[in-house]
């Protein structure tokens, strides 16, 4: 992986329209930026961020899936449809808390 550019937040903001259509454009490329040359911020798209969210979100449903079996055990069919909601990200993770706390205190 090849070091990115940094530019200096003076740079970023006189090309800033360039940076945006950098990292809109299809390769995704994102945009470092900071004083001294060095990395502090990073500019990407909203789109690219969003799916940056969602890895997170599946990698840390698959690492608690993975917990779970680790200790012997297996979800049961609800909670892997609550699992799968949160994955998706249509539930957060103290909705889905909530909601498998509630479903096993009964």
């Amino acid at each position: 992986m090849s070091i990115p550019e940094v530019l200096s937040i003076s740079e970023l903001r006189e090309h800033l329209a360039d940076a945006m259509t950098q990292a809109r454009s299809s390769s995704g490329r994102p945009v470092f930026a900071g004083r001294h040359r060095r990395a502090e911020v990073v500019l990407l798209s909203a789109d690219r961020y969003a799916q940056l969210l969602a890895d997170e979100r599946r990698s840390a449903v698959a690492d608690a899936i993975g917990s779970t079996r680790a200790e012997g055990l297996e979800l049961s069919e609800f909670g892997e449809a609550v699992m799968r909601e949160v994955a998706d990200g249509t539930l957060s993770f103290d909705e889905a808390r909530t909601r498998l706390l509630t479903h096993y205190r009964r």
